[in-house]
């Protein structure tokens, strides 16, 4: 079973707002994850950890972007294969396999303006990055009486 481990490194009183449709976006991390928790089959010991990090970056002037990182420490994707992972029918996994792979998690982060790519050692683990275009709120947060 793998775990999955969150960091948030974002202020407490800040909301981060993605102009977006909620189910689309939910199937791409739920792409994401499902591949990352499948990698971790794929290596001896079997690996147990998919870490998400979500943190802010500063664009230029009222741009802001969200930086989702899933990390697994599965087998890691070797640089030849790191574009290909995000074309129709790619699959590192055995034959009959059904699913389209990251393409749909590609098309659904470009879709509103964010971009998606693989980081860090080819080695044990993949680094995932994404992208995405925030608007941020300041939420006043206040003590019951």
């Amino acid at each position: 079973h793998a775990r999955i481990g969150l960091e948030k490194h974002v202020p407490a009183a800040t909301q981060l707002w993605l102009r977006c449709d909620p189910l689309e976006m939910e199937g791409a991390f739920a792409e994401l994850l499902r591949n990352a928790a499948e990698a971790l089959n794929r290596v001896t010991p079997a690996g147990d950890l998919v870490t998400v990090r979500i943190g802010l970056e500063d664009g230029e002037g009222d741009t802001h972007w969200a930086r989702i990182e899933v990390e697994d420490n599965g087998p890691g994707i070797p640089a030849a294969m790191r574009e290909r992972i995000f074309d129709p029918q790619y699959t590192t996994k055995e034959s009959g396999y059904q699913r389209y792979g990251l393409v749909g998690t590609k098309r659904r982060v470009e879709s509103v303006r964010g971009s998606i790519w693989v980081a860090g050692p080819e080695s044990r683990g993949a680094n995932v990055h994404i992208r995405l275009p925030i608007r941020l709120e300041s939420v006043a947060i206040r003590a019951e009486d």
